[in-house]
């Protein structure tokens, strides 16, 4: 259930005659609502997790059977960073997992859920662009130590090509990475946070 959802309910309440809704009854309606919306969040982290089991088993794959010792270096490389991404997101199902369980206050579980969700949204953006350069440099120093005179040649007669190619991939992966993880996880925080402005106002009034 989401906050149209729940102001819904809320207004066909309103609506009745002599219906009063009371604190305890809203706060019911918002703590579905707001499991709901952690139910997707878990759904999504579960997602991305299934898609870095499968990465990082290609990556795998890769590293033992191709012939190529950088290649093998380089998918080596980030069969490491795919186990370490699994780790957090695992580190993290578990943890929403427990406090959705816990029986806390509404308002602290919605708090605590959306400080997590924002904080790994913010770093997995900030991480998946960090990596855009590192992995243009490593696969260019690997080519490098394998075949040091072909590279160079290769750098110098293409390099005006390979950077405009290169800041169009970084544009185009800075826009969709945008887009994936507020499909995943910022649209849900939103309406949190929506859910968590309803519960203050309520608690004001």
């Amino acid at each position: 259930m989401n906050l149209d959802d729940l102001k819904i309910q809320l207004n066909k309440k309103i609506e009745g005659p002599a219906v009063t809704i009371g604190e305890s009854e809203f706060a019911l309606l918002l703590k579905r609502s707001s499991k709901s919306l952690v139910h997707k969040l878990q759904r999504s982290l579960r997602l991305e997790t299934i898609f870095s089991i499968v990465f990082t088993a290609g990556c795998l794959l890769l590293a033992i059977y191709d012939n190529q010792w950088s290649l093998k270096i380089y998918f080596g490389i980030f069969i490491f960073v795919g186990a370490a991404l699994i780790a957090v997101l695992l580190y993290l199902l578990q943890r929403i997992k427990k406090l959705n369980d816990q029986p806390l206050p509404v308002k602290q579980n919605l708090v605590s859920v959306v400080k997590i969700m924002e904080d790994y949204k913010k770093r997995s953006f900030q991480f998946s662009m960090a990596l855009i350069p590192a992995c243009i440099f490593l696969s260019i120093w690997l080519s490098y130590k394998e075949k040091p005179e072909h590279t160079m040649n290769w750098l110098s007669h293409y390099a005006v090509i390979l950077s405009i190619a290169f800041i169009a991939i970084a544009i185009g992966i800075y826009y969709a990475n945008k887009w994936i993880l507020d499909k995943l996880y910022g649209r849900h925080i939103r309406q949190l946070k929506e859910n968590l402005e309803e519960l203050e106002e309520e608690e004001r009034n």
